[in-house]
């Protein structure tokens, strides 16, 4: 219930910025045209920074509900070790250098977005 709420309370913010932002674009119409570009840029960035609020909390949803189904949240290079058990598996050299190799953080599981 408080995880629904959040997202509400996000989308109606979203909203309130939004007309907000429109209403300050038809003043600075009105009143001077070269600061339009700025405003626009400035309510972009307000928008872009309210959409990852609202996906985060997506995030932090979804993972909620699927650990209230039993799953658990792991790295793929946990997986993978789980997969071959142990250094006497004939691929275990390959699948440890596909693991330091690895992709760069996300920040997917520690909700940096």
């Amino acid at each position: 219930m408080v995880v629904v709420l959040t997202v509400v309370v996000a989308v109606v913010a979203a909203v309130v910025v939004v007309v907000i932002v429109v209403v300050e674009v038809v003043l600075v119409l009105i009143v001077e045209k070269v600061l339009v570009v700025v405003v626009v840029v400035v309510a972009l960035t307000v928008i872009v920074k309210l959409a990852v609020v609202v996906v985060v909390v997506q995030v932090e949803m979804s993972s909620v509900r699927f650990r209230h189904l039993g799953a658990t949240v792991t790295t793929s290079e946990a997986i993978l070790l789980q997969l071959v058990g142990d250094k006497d598996h004939p691929k275990f050299k390959e699948v440890q250098a596909l693991i330091k190799t690895s992709a760069p953080d996300t920040g997917l599981l520690t909700n940096r977005l």
